[in-house]
């Protein structure tokens, strides 16, 4: 494997994994403002 490629993917999948539980907070909550809004 290309170490320069592998580096640049490193860096993706961390820092999707450092904001991870921040996007599914979002996620979650609008959900639940959806489900109010349709009743």
């Amino acid at each position: 494997m290309n170490p320069l490629v592998y580096a640049q993917v490193k860096q993706v999948l961390d820092h999707n994994k450092s904001e991870r539980h921040i996007r599914g907070g979002i996620a979650t909550r609008e959900k639940y403002a959806r489900m109010k809004a349709h009743g």
